[in-house]
């Protein structure tokens, strides 16, 4: 199982991701055959004249063209900040809405899904308080990182809220080495 690559930068006033899809060349090949397969049924079933099937595997070809892109081209980005975690999936070709939570007092960010195969990856969620005291989920990752690349995405998350916390309270920056 490839590793998603991930990439973290920071501006002081939000952290940014990019998780990249990297899919083995084996699934890419399946996905590929079977993409091929639909197209040549479709095919054969508008030549036939049978429009109802055509258009259902027509239906079936679209849900796995978007399901090839994203294994091929596919990353989640997400742009977190103080106040709000915004996402959005892009596919190559076409990127979804950016959505936008907001979330109250604080977030955490827990590891939910830890698939141990050579190495340690993890998927994780972002949890948050609503006016009750009482936890709900804000957003859930889509793609496994690794144990190391989610401790640096806790880290960078860590410094936005500390950066935060100074400039709220007019205290000189803290450095961390």
């Amino acid at each position: 199982m490839p590793i998603n690559a991930l990439k973290i930068s920071y501006d002081e006033v939000c952290v940014y991701t990019s998780i990249k899809v990297k899919a083995s060349p084996i699934a890419k090949f399946i996905l590929a055959f079977i993409n091929l397969f639909l197209l040549s049924v479709i095919v054969v079933f508008f030549i036939e004249g049978v429009i109802l099937a055509a258009l259902a595997f027509t239906a079936m070809e679209l849900l796995m063209i978007k399901y090839t892109l994203w294994n091929i081209l596919g990353e989640e980005r997400l742009i977190i900040n103080a106040k709000t975690i915004s996402y959005q999936q892009h596919y190559g070709f076409f990127i979804t809405p950016l959505h936008t939570r907001k979330f109250n007092k604080k977030v955490v960010v827990l590891p939910y899904d830890e698939v141990i195969d050579e190495i340690v990856t993890v998927k994780f969620l972002f949890e948050s308080y609503d006016e009750n005291n009482l936890p709900y989920v804000v957003y859930q990752s889509v793609l496994n990182i690794t144990e190391a690349d989610f401790e640096k995405l806790i880290k960078e998350i860590d410094r936005l809220f500390i950066d935060e916390m100074t400039s709220s309270y007019t205290m000189p920056g803290i450095h961390m080495n």
